[in-house]
């Protein structure tokens, strides 16, 4: 088990629902059908390398793809869902397409990333084999971004 991260493709009028209390961001997520990404366990690898390597400053919209601003109070078990509009989505998915591979790897540390206690790190992890997993997920990510932005979708994530 562990904490699984989820991001969801969704209509801006299904946010503004959420946010009005009309729909239950619960209900949203589960709903059949929904376009959805599952990061696994690289949720957190990705939200550090993104924020704290490749993001040019606090305000870099890349610290924002991940976590950003609740979408409403409702508690899905791990927090709340966060959100951001489908302008954000598209400036998001602007940045994570010029993040090559090289760029990716040379920021990745494994060892820092195990003092920084970046979840799911672990002392016997293997560099080049948990590289490859969290490079796996970023790339779904920045899929997942384009055709979210290429829809006008906002994105939700939120951790199972």
């Amino acid at each position: 088990m562990g904490m699984t991260g989820y991001f969801l493709a969704a209509a801006p009028e299904e946010i503004q629902q959420v946010q009005r209390g009309d729909l239950p961001v619960s209900r949203l997520i589960y709903r059949p059908n929904q376009k959805k990404l599952d990061v696994d366990k690289t949720w957190h690898a990705i939200h550090y390398l993104l924020s704290n390597k490749l993001a040019k400053d606090d305000e870099d919209i890349l610290c924002r793809v991940v976590f950003s601003r609740p979408v409403s109070q409702e508690d899905l078990g791990m927090g709340p869902a966060t959100f951001l509009t489908s302008d954000e989505v598209k400036q998001a998915a602007e940045s994570l397409s010029q993040i090559q591979m090289e760029q990716f790897r040379q920021v990745f540390d494994l060892k820092e990333m195990l003092r920084e206690e970046i979840y799911p790190v672990m002392e016997n992890d293997v560099e080049e084999e948990f590289f490859q997993y969290v490079w796996d997920g970023f790339q779904s990510l920045r899929m997942f971004f384009q055709q979210a932005a290429d829809e006008e979708k906002c994105v939700l994530f939120y951790l199972s």
